[in-house]
């Protein structure tokens, strides 16, 4: 759900490299979850469509590289922005 509030309010911020790092890190989230709901429904048919490996590599390195560093780099970008209020004054 948060994800898709700052996917939503990707336009509205100024810097095109926090847009395209939050809305890598907010896509993670959802292509990370795929393989780990792949693996789950194979287990609980009895099959094997993708192996605990791969599933745990994919969705490692989806959620560790393309939520949490994207994620982490966006949002510091972002915070060293100055705001509206620190020009007035």
């Amino acid at each position: 759900m948060i994800c898709a509030g700052v996917l939503r309010s990707l336009p509205d911020l100024k810097q095109p490299v926090v847009q395209v790092l939050l809305g890598i890190s907010c896509t993670s989230v959802f292509c990370g979850a795929l393989p780990a709901l792949v693996y789950v429904i194979g287990e609980a048919a009895g099959r094997t469509w993708i192996g605990i490996p791969a599933m745990a590599v994919s969705h490692g390195v989806l959620n560790g590289l393309g939520f949490s560093l994207c994620g982490l780099l966006g949002w510091r970008i972002l915070e060293r922005e100055p705001r509206a209020s620190e020009h007035e004054g």
